[in-house]
């Protein structure tokens, strides 16, 4: 009796045992299982963050790199347009020296003149001067193949010389002041005069 009673004690101790070795299998698998899925979820939002943040950085320095370009090309272009300037003012300073030699002024005057009535068949037209040039036209004007008369309206003194001349009906004008005619070769000589003037290839206009 005393036997099998403690055979039973037994059985059921080895019984205890095994079902407490095969809970603490599973809570481990478990355990396991769990940790890995923390540990890859974690994972998984760190490397999503450093990414994010990595494209932060990365927008933020193209943001900066193309400040830095647009200051840079403002500078240069300001550096360019204030040398144009200084052409243009040394440009026009070299027109008002050349229109006080008399004899010179008046012969340009003459051709530029006789160029305009050529070129547009007049025969009859109004002529605008500066107030100073009245004297050089009256000197001219018998040598003309056109019968000119003095508009009373003047040039304004940014004109510099030269003339406007209209026909007789209003339908042709030309301007010959020779601020118009210093603008027009500016333009035309352009490619010249940046090159002249800023013989290094500057790359901020490069994508």
């Amino acid at each position: 009796m005393n036997q099998k009673i403690s055979n039973m004690v037994h059985f059921i101790d080895a019984e205890t045992d095994r079902t407490i070795a095969q809970l603490r299998k599973v809570a481990e698998q478990t355990a396991t299982v769990s940790y890995d899925q923390i540990l890859n979820t974690d994972t998984s939002k760190v490397v999503a963050k450093v990414q994010e943040m990595r494209l932060a950085e990365e927008h933020k320095r193209q943001v900066e790199i193309s400040r830095l370009i647009s200051k840079a090309r403002l500078s240069v272009q300001d550096a360019q347009y204030k040398k144009y300037k200084d052409l243009r003012a040394t440009c026009v300073k070299k027109l008002e020296e050349f229109t006080k030699n008399t004899a010179e002024y008046t012969r340009t005057m003459q051709t530029i003149l006789s160029e305009a009535v050529e070129c547009c068949n007049l025969t009859h037209a109004s002529i605008q001067l500066l107030p100073r040039d009245s004297g050089a036209l009256i000197a001219i004007s018998d040598q003309i193949p056109c019968k000119i008369v003095l508009d009373k309206q003047v040039l304004p003194d940014t004109a510099i010389g030269g003339f406007i001349l209209r026909s007789e009906d209003g339908r042709v004008c030309i301007d010959c002041t020779l601020s118009e005619r210093l603008e027009q070769g500016l333009k035309c000589m352009e490619p010249t005069i940046f090159k002249a003037l800023f013989p290094a290839s500057v790359g901020l206009w490069e994508d």
